[in-house]
């Protein structure tokens, strides 16, 4: 082992006062060949109290100040655990926002120092389907109140996603003039529903399939005329379709067949005999009292109201739902074929060849 290299006991007083003084991210150099030697202040070499000798190559060493781990503002706040050897390895960390953002988040967050979508002094970034800033989440979204959906199916802004859906409560359509009732089922603003028929259609009817009120008074019309809605038809009767021989002919007041049976054991309501198990147009499910099997309404209509030759002027034309009689009594006027008496009217017979309703 070589001799240490000796220096004054003055200098190495200074060096160490030095040493002391300097950032922790310092090194003092010794000109010394001491590799674990000493040197005192009499003349032994040695490195300052807080520093520690390390090689330096070439028979060099060094007093390197230990930082002790503590972050030294270079290598992103980590400790390093390590002796400084004068010089950071690290990166320089400048955060999210010391580049630019990416367009997914492009507006940087002063506050956060935070690459997001958007701030309240950013809200422009916001732009198409989801054009408004919310600014405690910093994201684009389509809504923040009820008031910024503008569609009568998607009419509510829902808090916890912040995107229009359809109503739950009345108050999600009040802002709309013309569909101001929550149609809860649906989930959509109507005009009007079952229960605000009467304070939104006055005397008229609520459609409900659709929720608007019709232009026919409520409780008016009869069995077997044309409806839009069930309360439209006198009281027992509700709105059906009625589909003959595969085609649909329309939507018309049918006799529920709870509320006294069908013509087949009521004379009175003759001739309607036929019962099916249908759905109203509002949505009642129930046994109702159909036309004949051989005819339609506009077959009963025409029956003894309507002069003939053929029977294609009879009923639908098409359909072959009306008769025209050629001979016998009733001769020259509408009929359609019957079954029974039951399928004629209570004032009519079912006779002749084929038998047909008549006088």
């Amino acid at each position: 082992m070589h001799a240490p290299r000796r220096y004054p006991g003055s200098f190495l007083v200074v060096f160490a006062t030095l040493c002391a003084a300097l950032p922790v991210v310092s090194a003092c150099v010794l000109k010394t060949s001491c590799m674990g030697g000493s040197v005192k202040v009499d003349g032994e070499c040695t490195c300052p109290v807080g520093t520690t000798e390390v090689p330096a190559g070439g028979g060099e060493s060094i007093c390197s100040v230990d930082d002790g781990g503590v972050s030294d503002g270079g290598d992103a706040g980590v400790r390093d655990g390590a002796i400084d050897e004068g010089t950071d390895a690290g990166t320089p960390d400048a955060g999210p926002c010391g580049m630019t953002c990416p367009a997914a988040t492009p507006v940087c967050n002063d506050a956060t120092g935070e690459c997001v979508q958007c701030t309240s002094a950013a809200g422009a970034a916001c732009t198409g389907a989801t054009p408004l800033c919310d600014t405690t989440s910093n994201t684009c979204v389509a809504c923040l109140t009820n008031s910024d959906c503008s569609m009568s199916g998607a009419s509510e802004c829902a808090l916890a996603t912040r995107t229009c859906v359809g109503c739950t409560a009345d108050a999600a359509c009040m802002r709309f003039a013309g569909t101001p009732v929550c149609d809860e089922g649906r989930a959509t603003c109507v005009a009007c529903t079952g229960d605000t028929e009467a304070a939104r259609c006055g005397a008229f009817s609520c459609r409900r399939s659709d929720g608007a009120c019709t232009t026919t008074m409520r409780a008016s019309l009869d069995t077997c005329d044309a409806c839009a809605a069930d309360s439209e038809c006198l009281s027992g009767r509700r709105c059906v379709e009625h589909v003959f021989m595969g085609t649909s002919t329309g939507r018309f007041c049918f006799l529920d067949a709870s509320m006294g049976g069908c013509g087949d054991t009521d004379a009175a309501r003759r001739p309607y005999s036929t019962r099916s198990m249908l759905t109203s147009v509002d949505g009642v499910a129930a046994t109702y009292c159909m036309p004949p099997v051989a005819t339609t309404c506009a077959g009963i209509r025409d029956t003894r109201s309507l002069a003939c030759t053929t029977s294609d002027m009879c009923g639908i034309a098409g359909l072959a739902d009306g008769y025209c009689p050629t001979g016998g009594p009733g001769a020259g006027a509408c009929s359609y074929e019957c079954g029974g008496a039951f399928d004629c009217a209570s004032t009519l017979n079912c006779a002749g060849t084929p038998q047909h309703c008549r006088p």
